[in-house]
């Protein structure tokens, strides 16, 4: 009875497909007097030199051991009137609105008990956000910005895991919260952690993170903290962790971290 079923939908698809077949192209409704779907109905010659790009170098982020940057972050805040820019290896540099770049915090230092693990194409520093209220004095944000970082050093114990007993490193979150957030170089205590997650393969860590930019204070929606976790690694998901609902790997998380 199933393969009967199965040859009849078949074979009902078959003749559907050529009915539609048959079936005359759609032509587009009439464009209204005056418009035209072509955004250059006469080619621009070349000679006429009508778009121009111009490049200068804004800033330069140093090499590491004669080994460019890795940079995978760029964001403005704008409460201490400064970008800021990540190297994977564990640097973090601010760059002012004229492009004078500074080293911020290094996240790899021994003082912090991090150590950073950047093998390879996809570990290391892998991203940051600052509190929308980083600068802002009297408020629950003040001085807090947030790291997203693979490490070697797997201590604790790890808050999410996966099945595979096989592992390499972690990813943690960290809370750093700086005393006087306009200064030139971080000037807080050791970061607070607060996730971590113990990492089944090499590749596919984590991912990007941010505070919702359209919020606005009072609303629901302030301060909240989104963050990207991949699956883990390997390829294909092999550990089937994107549709568990059940694991905290290949999700987007939101937590008030404050």
């Amino acid at each position: 009875m199933r393969l009967w079923t199965t040859r009849s939908i078949m074979a009902a698809l078959f003749m559907g497909s050529a009915v539609f077949a048959q079936q005359p192209p759609q032509q587009p409704a009439p464009l209204p007097p005056g418009q035209t779907i072509d955004p250059f109905p006469q080619p621009i010659e070349a000679r006429q030199g009508v778009i121009t790009v111009g490049v200068r170098e804004f800033a330069s982020v140093p090499d590491i051991e004669g080994v460019a940057a890795r940079m995978m972050n760029l964001v403005n805040e704008p409460g201490t009137k400064r970008l800021f820019v990540n190297d994977m290896r564990g640097p973090l540099y601010s760059v002012s609105y004229d492009g004078k770049v500074a080293l911020y915090l290094d996240i790899n230092a021994a003082a912090w008990g991090v150590s950073v693990q950047s093998m390879g194409r996809e570990r290391g520093f892998q991203n940051f956000a600052f509190h929308p209220q980083f600068g802002q004095a009297g408020t629950p944000g003040f001085g807090k910005f947030y790291t997203y970082t693979d490490t070697s050093n797997q201590t604790p114990a790890a808050d999410f895991t996966t099945t595979n007993p096989a592992t390499t490193h972690d990813t943690v979150m960290l809370e750093w919260t700086a005393k006087t957030p306009a200064a030139a170089t971080y000037d807080g205590g050791p970061p607070r952690e607060l996730f971590r997650l113990r990492q089944p393969f090499v590749n596919h860590n984590a991912g990007h993170m941010a505070f919702n930019p359209l919020a606005t204070p009072g609303t629901p929606e302030f301060g909240l903290h989104y963050i990207g976790v991949a699956d883990g690694g390997s390829g294909g998901d092999p550990l089937r962790v994107g549709q568990n609902l059940g694991s905290a790997f290949g999700k987007i998380l939101r937590i008030d971290p404050v």
